[in-house]
Parts: structure tokens; C-alpha cells; sequence
């Protein structure tokens, strides 16, 4: 082959691959724009119109990012179950039960201690169940708290009353509507039980109690008892009912029933479910005073 030709065959062939090279350039600029994200990203539709619908459902959001239905108000409500320590057969029922409860154990009787040890193994709440003066002439108990009684007699049978019903975290009056009116007895029991880290639960005997001045001066937590369940037969539902509204209203009740009436624990049994899933719950003296700050509770 001549020069003048291969040259000429050459030139052909740069020109072809320059136009290949050019052509390649040219779909590179027109196709950029259109891939400038790697597939697998997610492009946004364009503005006003709907997102095309693939079949594949979104990823379902973890439970944490999920909102949350607004639960409603915890509301606390005490049982507490006086006169326990004559039997121990009405007793068991109440130690069976399956949630909190508080058991006020007499001092000074037989079966006092046994009474408390039972109530202590059985995971219940134990206070003292604690005797005073009353305003007729009803007999309190042994151990009774009464009027004429200087400070240093009242705090041994505070002591006395306390050795025998071991483990309680505190008292509540048995009777007592006289002895709770009177400040010195009361400034007596309060000063006792804030030396030795208890705290009282006034019954409601009377209207004249001086325990919330006492308890405040000495420190004492105080709780106040809302309702007494059994003082009618054939009210218990009602009376627990109307301890439900009282928390409602209050944000927590103490309600006081006996152990003579086990119905307290069918009735209990019966509404506590209901309670639960309207934001109650049963709590144990202690608990409440917790969420009150160890100070005066409802």
C-alpha cells in the first residue's frame, strides 16, 4: 500500500473513533441529570403528584415510635382489715388473698404475736391495731390508751403493745374517740411513734381527732380513713364503690373493713378488676404514704 493511501486510511479512522468518543460524551450529559442518585435511593414524586402506589406495604414503625394512647390516672386505694389477732381461722382468708392488703393486729391478746407472724409470712401490710378510749363505757382491750394517763405510762404501753404484735410499720386507733380528742395523749402517741419510725392511720372515730396537729408537729406520717366498709350489713359493694370514687376524686382512699366479713373479699374480688382498668390500684399504708411523700394522705 502506497503512503498517500495509508495515510488516508488512517485520518478515516481517528475520524471514526473522534465521532464513536463524541457520541458517548453527548449520551453521558443527557443521562446524568436523569441518574444523579444511586438507584436503590428514593426518589420524591414531583410536586402534585401522588406517589405511585408499588404494592409494597411502608415499614411499620418500632412500637418506641409509635404514638402513644394517653393512660389514665394512677389512683391508689388502701384496704386495711381491723380486729385481727382473737382467731386465726377468720384470718386466713384475708392471708389468702391474693393482692395488698393491711392487716391491724389487737395487741395484748393470745394469739397476737402468732397473728402477726402469719400476716408477716403471708406478704401483707401489718400495723398495731391499737386501743383507746372510747367515749361510753365499752372496754377497749388490754393495753388501751386512755385520758388520765401521764406520758411515761402511755409510752410503755405503746412499747408493750408493739413487742407484742412484732414487725408492724405502724397503728391505727381501736375505738378511741375519746383519747383522740385529748392533745396530750395524742401528742404523747405521736412523739413515740416518730422516735421509733412509725407511722398512724387515724380511724375517723371522731371529728374532734387532734392527730393531724400532733402528727405535723412531731412528723409522723398521717393517713385518714375514708370508709368504713362493713358498719351496714348488706352494703359492702356499695361502700367499696364509694371508696373508688372518693380516690377518684382525691387521688387516693383508705377504706377500713373487719375481719368478721369475709364478703369483703368477694365484693373486693369482684370489683378490683373493673378498678384496675379504670387507673386503680390496691396498695398497701405504706405505698400510699410513698406517693404522698411520707405526709398526710387521704
Amino acid at each position: 500500500m502506497s503512503k498517500p493511501v495509508r495515510e488516508k486510511t488512517r485520518a478515516r479512522i481517528s475520524f471514526f473513533l473522534l465521532s464513536v468518543i463524541a457520541a458517548c460524551l453527548v449520551c453521558l450529559i443527557l443521562l446524568v441529570p436523569r441518574c444523579g442518585r444511586f438507584p436503590e435511593e428514593e426518589q420524591p414524586p414531583p410536586q402534585g403528584e401522588a406517589p405511585i402506589d408499588d404494592g409494597v406495604a411502608p415499614e411499620e414503625a418500632p412500637p418506641e415510635a409509635r404514638p402513644q394512647a394517653p393512660r389514665p390516672p394512677v389512683l391508689r386505694i388502701s384496704v386495711v382489715i381491723d380486729d385481727a389477732g382473737y382467731s386465726l381461722e377468720t384470718l386466713q382468708p384475708f392471708l389468702e388473698y391474693p393482692g395488698p392488703l393491711t392487716v391491724a393486729v389487737l395487741p395484748n391478746l393470745p394469739l397476737s404475736r402468732e397473728a402477726a407472724r402469719r400476716v408477716k409470712e403471708a406478704g401483707k401490710e401489718l400495723i398495731v391495731h391499737l386501743p383507746m378510749e372510747p367515749m361510753g363505757a365499752e372496754d377497749p382491750g388490754p393495753g388501751a390508751i386512755m385520758t388520765g394517763q401521764d406520758e411515761e405510762t402511755i409510752r410503755s404501753l405503746l412499747a408493750q403493745s408493739f413487742d407484742s404484735v412484732p414487725g408492724a410499720r405502724g397503728a391505727n386507733n381501736h375505738m378511741g374517740s375519746r383519747a383522740m380528742a385529748d392533745p396530750g395523749v395524742m401528742q404523747a402517741v405521736m412523739r413515740y411513734l416518730a422516735e421509733t419510725g412509725r407511722f398512724f392511720l387515724d380511724s375517723g372515730t371522731t371529728d374532734d381527732s387532734r392527730a393531724p396537729e400532733s402528727a405535723g408537729r412531731w412528723g409522723v406520717p398521717l393517713l385518714k380513713r375514708g370508709v368504713f366498709l362493713d358498719n351496714e350489713p348488706g352494703e359492702i359493694a356499695s361502700r367499696l364503690q364509694e371508696g373508688f370514687e372518693l380516690a377518684r376524686a382525691n387521688g387516693a382512699a383508705v377504706l377500713i373493713g373487719h375481719v368478721k366479713s369475709p364478703e369483703i373479699l368477694t365484693e373486693l374480688g369482684r370489683l378490683e378488676p373493673r378498678w384496675r382498668r379504670e387507673g386503680a390500684e390496691i396498695v398497701a399504708l405504706g405505698e400510699l404514704l410513698e406517693a404522698a411523700g411520707e405526709g398526710t394522705a387521704p
